[in-house]
């Protein structure tokens, strides 16, 4: 498929679940992502192992919906799901980070959260300035289109 194809559509309830596949291959250890039936990818992690922002060591949850983030994106059905892609990613690292008091996945700093679709593949990434700190599995888009409707 060609660099910058127009997808017709995408089942958002499959990727959603690939997306948290990717997500829970490269969380630190005692965190995890789960997605329920309602389509939201829930970020969780250990009680008591992390302090969390008030230091009580009970950070709870976090989840984010790919199905609302595309909808606040215009452009073709690929820009909307990389930047549902790329928020979803931004909000798993936020609530790592809250909990843990550690810029993941970076050393210093909190890298920033990088999404883009070409070649009917999903890519999501971090980078450090330049440097690509941390690289998801692509996720493919091409030959998983559903009727069952848009992202």
């Amino acid at each position: 498929m060609p660099s910058g194809c127009i997808l017709s559509s995408v089942d958002a309830d499959v990727l959603v679940q690939e997306l948290a596949d990717r997500f829970r291959s490269v969380v630190p250890d005692g965190f995890h992502v789960a997605v329920r039936s309602d389509g939201i990818m829930w970020f969780s992690c250990d009680d008591g192992r992390f302090p969390e922002q008030q230091g009580d060591f009970k950070p709870g949850m976090a989840g984010t919906h790919l199905r609302h983030n595309h909808r606040t994106v215009p452009g073709a059905l690929s820009e909307r799901v990389a930047a549902a892609a790329r928020q979803a990613l931004d909000d798993l690292q936020d609530y790592v980070n809250e909990a843990s008091h550690e810029p993941w996945p970076g050393v210093r700093r909190p890298p920033s959260a990088r999404a883009q679709v070409l070649d009917g593949l999903l890519r999501c990434w971090f980078v450090d300035g330049e440097e690509v700190v941390l690289e998801l599995d692509p996720v493919p888009l091409v030959g998983r289109a559903s009727a069952m409707g848009e992202v």
